[in-house]
């Protein structure tokens, strides 16, 4: 569409602003909005279930619209995630250390400092995670000790303390069984899952891999 003033009645759109074929490239895309003259090729999700995602040369996720959420997603020179907006605004972002391990996250206002894979800084709630042959198989939060059951893929699957929690997932990483509190973010392959960002999306710590429903990103 050219030119094309757009009303999006309802669901979520995303247009990827490039010309020719590059129009359907996913690299220069920008959120929907009611009312836009663009000149570019729409993309318009409706209804519940629905997605479409567009991906860089790299592979990683540049646009994402899925049950009517339209998000952008921007990455670094090494691949790595920094970026998440919905819309006009920032829900999302990540800093990372030199060698490449995520050392700040800041999602929807709520600030979370990381210190290796060993410790994490959410407001006043910390968390210390132990383990055995570079297995994570525990953490401490607020005094607790809750230990960390994993499945086959290395995804955690029961957390056991004062209370259990389990939760089940299909076969790609996306929840399809949850109970209780699960203490921790990570989860489906042993990746970080960020939900407050985006429903049904894993945040991996450094990789080019980010799928639909929740597969291992960075």
């Amino acid at each position: 569409m050219a030119g094309t003033t757009v009303h999006a009645e309802g669901g979520a759109m995303v247009y990827d602003r490039g010309a020719g074929t590059a129009a359907y490239d996913g690299l220069d895309v920008v959120a929907g909005a009611e009312l836009m003259d663009v000149d570019g090729a729409l993309r318009f999700v409706k209804g519940t279930g629905g997605a479409w995602a567009g991906y860089d040369a790299n592979g990683n996720m540049t646009a994402r619209v899925v049950d009517g959420q339209a998000f952008l997603l921007t990455w670094d020179h090494e691949n790595r995630l920094t970026q998440v907006n919905q819309g006009a605004s920032t829900v999302a972002q990540f800093g990372y250390d030199g060698d490449g391990r995520r050392v700040k996250g800041t999602v929807n206002g709520t600030t979370t400092a990381y210190v290796g894979d060993y410790y994490e800084l959410t407001g006043g709630t910390a968390r210390k995670y132990y383990t055995h042959w570079g297995r994570r198989i525990a953490l401490q939060e607020g005094g607790t000790l809750y230990w960390l059951l994993t499945d086959h893929l290395g995804s955690t699957a029961i957390v056991t303390g004062t209370t259990q929690s389990e939760v089940r997932y299909d076969a790609w990483g996306a929840d399809r069984y949850t109970a209780g509190n699960m203490h921790t973010t990570y989860r489906f392959t042993g990746q970080r899952y960020e939900s407050r960002v985006y429903p049904r999306i894993v945040i991996p710590e450094s990789s080019v891999e980010l799928a639909l429903n929740g597969l291992s990103e960075c």
